[in-house]
């Protein structure tokens, strides 16, 4: 049986950092989730927002990444 992943507590800054390292890694996935998981602590946070937008455009969520 799999046990449920475990969230880990981070600062926002270095949640951040982590985000666009998965973006540049090509883990768009995992670094969209990591964004709003910022937005939703801090939402005029604008590096969680831009990353959020760079990802809709990247995978063709055009009206989104507007």
């Amino acid at each position: 049986m799999q046990q449920p992943q475990q969230q880990t507590r981070i600062p926002l800054e270095k949640a951040s950092e982590l985000a666009w390292e998965h973006f540049r890694a090509g883990r768009l996935d995992v670094a969209e989730r990591i964004a709003r998981q910022i937005v939703e602590k801090r939402p005029q946070q604008a590096d969680a927002v831009q990353l959020i937008g760079v990802v809709a455009y990247r995978t063709g969520r055009m009206e989104e990444a507007i």
